[in-house]
């Protein structure tokens, strides 16, 4: 009788190591699409991060700008310091919507 539920137990360790096997290979593969699909935002931050690090490159750029097509320029630098603000507040707003929260976790 013990003999019989410890083959048991032995067979259904080999069956969720099996299974566990499958899974793993399946998330593998399921953490290489996103890796794939989201190269371009790496990419991207990347580009971010080089500029963020050269202020005068992007006050060179924006001069450029300005000397080429100025009109178009004060309307997207206006457009930007808009979205700005408004990222910022909305930022605000949020914190101090989850600051309740935290007090409640703690």
């Amino acid at each position: 009788m013990i003999r019989e539920r410890l083959l048991a137990v032995r067979e259904k360790r080999a069956a969720l190591l099996s299974q566990a096997g499958r899974q793993r290979e399946d998330l593998h593969v399921l953490v290489r699409r996103a890796e794939a699909a989201t190269a371009w935002m790496e990419r991207g931050y990347a580009l971010f991060l080089r500029i963020k690090a050269r202020p005068a490159w992007i006050a060179a750029g924006v001069a450029l700008l300005l000397i080429v097509r100025p009109r178009k320029t004060l309307r997207w630098l206006a457009t930007a310091a808009s979205l700005w603000r408004t990222w910022k507040s909305a930022r605000a707003w949020a914190e101090r919507l989850s600051a309740p929260a935290r007090r409640g976790a703690l």
